[in-house]
C-alpha cells in the first residue's frame, strides 16, 4: 500500500488529476478499491497541509508586523540619543556602536556554526524574541535611572538576542513556506514592512516629544490617597516596542516544530572548523588583487558609515530641538525619508547600470553617500539634511547593487559568497579603530568636523575604484 501511496503522490505532484491517476494505476494492475483509498488519503493530507500553511502564514505575518512596528518605536537613532543623554560623551556612543557591531559578527558566526550542526527549535527562536523585548525594558529603565552600566547591559542582551533569532527565523520561514505559497502580505513584507516601520518611527518620535526629558508628573487619587509619578516618553515608546517583540516571539509558539535534525557534533569543533574556513576564505579573496581592492574599499566605507550613522540622530536632535516637529520627531522625519528612499534605490540602480555601466554607477553611488556627512558640515539646515539623507540612502543602495553586478562579472557564485562573508567579518577590524577614533575627535573638536572628515574620506574612495577598473581591464587582456 505504501508503494501505491507514493505513486499517487508522485503523480499528483506531476499535475495529473484523480481520474487520470485512477485510470493509469488501474492499467498497472492495482485494485480499484486500493486506488480510491490512496487517492482519498492523499487528498486528506493535502487538505491538512494547506490548512497548516494558512495558519502558519497568519502567525508569520503577525510576527513580521509586530517586529516592524517594534523596530520603528525603538529605532537605533533613538537609542543613540538616549545613550548620549546618559553618557554625555561622543566617545562612549562611538565605542558602543563599534563594540555592538563586533558582538553582532561574533554572535552571527556562532549561530551559523551552531546551525550547521542542528536545527534551532522554533521555541528557542520565539524565546530569543521575547528576551529581546525584555532587553528593551532594561534599556528604557536605564535611561530613566541614568545608569550607563544598566544601559550597556540591556543593549548587550538586545544584540545577542536579536542575532540569535534573526537568522534562525529567516531559515525557519524559508523552510516552512515556499515563496509561492506565502500570502500576498507576507510576499510583499519588504515593502509593507518599510511603510509600517516609517509610521511607527513617527509615532515613537511624537510619544517621546510629548513628555519632557525630566518626565511629566501625573497625579492620581487611589482609594482617597494622592498618588503621583512621572511618565517618560521614551519609557512608553520602548515598553510598547518591548510588548510587541514579546508578542512576536509568542506568535512563533503557534508554529509547529518539525523536531531536531539528526546531525550531531561538538560546537567547539564546529567553531574551530568555522574559523579555519574563514581564514581560508580570507586567503582566497585577498589573493586576487581586484577582489582585495574591493574588500578594502568596502570595509573602509562600512566603517565610515557606522561612524556617521552613530551621530546623525544626535546631531539632528540637538540642532533642531526647538524647531520643526520637535527633537525626536525631527529625527523620525529625516529617517522616514531615508526608509522610503530605500524603496527607490534598487530600481534606479538597475535602470542606470545597464545604461551607464557598473563602474560609473559604483562611483556615483559612493559620491552620493559622501554628500550626506558633508551636508551636515556645510549646510546643516533641516531641509538640506533631509534631502542629503535621502540622496545618501539612494547612493548606498546604488553602490551596493553596482558592486553586486560587478562581482557577477569578476567572480563565480561561490567566490561571491566567500567575498561577502569575508567582508562581513573583516569590516569589524577598521570599525574598531575608525569609529572610536572619530568619536574621540568629536569630543575634542566638534561633531561637524568629524562629518567633514568622513565625507572627504568617502569621496576619496573613488580613485581606488579607478584602480579596480584598471585591474579589471588587465585581466580581460
Amino acid at each position: 500500500m505504501k508503494s501505491l501511496a507514493d505513486e499517487v503522490k508522485k503523480r499528483k505532484v506531476s499535475g495529473e488529476s484523480s481520474r487520470e491517476i485512477s485510470l493509469a494505476l488501474g492499467e498497472q494492475g492495482f485494485l480499484q478499491a486500493d486506488i480510491s483509498s490512496a487517492i482519498s488519503e492523499s487528498a486528506g493530507a493535502d487538505s491538512e497541509k494547506r490548512k497548516r500553511e494558512r495558519i502558519e502564514n497568519h502567525f508569520f505575518m503577525i510576527k513580521e508586523f509586530y517586529d516592524r512596528i517594534g523596530f520603528g518605536l525603538a529605532s537605533q537613532q533613538f537609542i543613540n540619543i538616549l545613550l548620549m543623554q546618559i553618557a554625555s560623551s561622543y566617545f562612549i556612543v562611538g565605542l558602543f556602536n563599534a563594540l555592538k557591531a563586533f558582538l553582532e559578527v561574533v554572535m552571527a558566526f556562532f549561530m551559523n556554526s551552531y546551525m550547521r550542526l542542528r536545527r534551532v527549535p522554533v521555541r528557542s527562536i520565539g524565546l530569543a524574541g521575547i528576551l529581546f523585548g525584555f532587553s528593551l525594558i532594561i534599556v528604557a529603565s536605564a535611561s530613566m535611572f541614568k545608569s550607563l552600566p544598566l544601559f550597556l547591559l540591556g543593549m548587550a542582551v538586545a544584540t545577542i538576542s536579536v542575532v540569535s533569532y534573526g537568522e534562525p527565523y529567516q531559515r525557519l520561514l524559508s523552510s516552512r513556506i515556499k515563496k509561492e505559497r506565502r500570502s500576498y502580505a507576507l510576499k510583499k513584507i519588504a515593502y509593507f514592512g518599510i511603510i509600517t516601520t516609517a509610521v511607527s518611527l513617527f509615532i515613537g518620535g511624537r510619544i517621546m516629544d510629548a513628555f519632557p526629558e525630566s518626565g511629566e508628573v501625573v497625579s492620581l487619587s487611589l482609594f482617597g490617597n494622592p498618588l503621583s509619578f512621572r511618565l517618560y516618553g521614551y519609557l512608553i515608546a520602548f515598553d510598547m516596542a518591548a510588548i510587541l517583540f514579546i508578542l512576536s516571539g509568542y506568535a512563533l509558539s503557534f508554529i509547529r516544530d518539525q523536531g531536531q535534525s539528526d546531525e550531531h557534533g561538538g560546537i567547539l569543533s564546529e567553531l574551530g572548523r568555522g574559523f579555519k574556513e574563514s581564514f581560508e576564505n580570507i586567503r582566497a579573496v585577498t589573493s586576487k588583487r581586484i577582489l582585495l581592492l574591493l574588500l578594502v574599499t568596502g570595509a573602509v566605507m562600512g566603517s565610515l558609515q557606522t561612524l556617521v550613522n552613530s551621530f546623525y540622530g544626535i546631531f539632528i536632535f540637538r540642532a533642531f530641538f526647538r524647531t520643526g516637529f520637535g527633537g525626536f520627531t525631527n529625527v523620525a522625519f529625516i529617517f522616514i525619508m531615508a526608509l522610503l528612499a530605500s524603496l527607490l534605490g534598487p530600481k534606479i540602480s538597475k535602470m542606470n547600470a545597464d545604461k551607464y555601466g557598473k563602474f560609473p554607477m559604483l562611483v556615483f553611488g559612493t559620491l552620493l553617500m559622501a554628500i550626506t556627512p558633508l551636508t551636515y558640515y556645510y549646510n546643516p539646515t533641516m531641509f538640506a539634511i533631509a534631502e542629503a539623507t535621502l540622496l545618501g540612502v539612494i547612493g548606498s543602495v546604488i553602490a551596493g547593487v553596482a558592486q553586486n553586478l560587478l562581482l557577477i562579472d569578476l567572480a563565480g557564485e561561490r567566490e561571491r559568497r566567500v567575498f561577502f562573508s569575508t567582508l562581513s567579518i573583516l569590516v569589524v577590524v577598521p570599525q574598531l579603530v575608525i569609529v572610536p577614533l572619530g568619536a574621540y575627535l568629536a569630543d575634542i573638536y566638534s561633531l561637524s568636523l568629524v562629518f567633514l572628515g568622513a565625507g572627504i574620506a568617502m569621496a576619496s574612495m573613488t580613485p581606488l575604484y579607478l584602480g579596480v577598473i584598471v585591474l579589471h581591464k588587465k585581466e580581460k587582456i
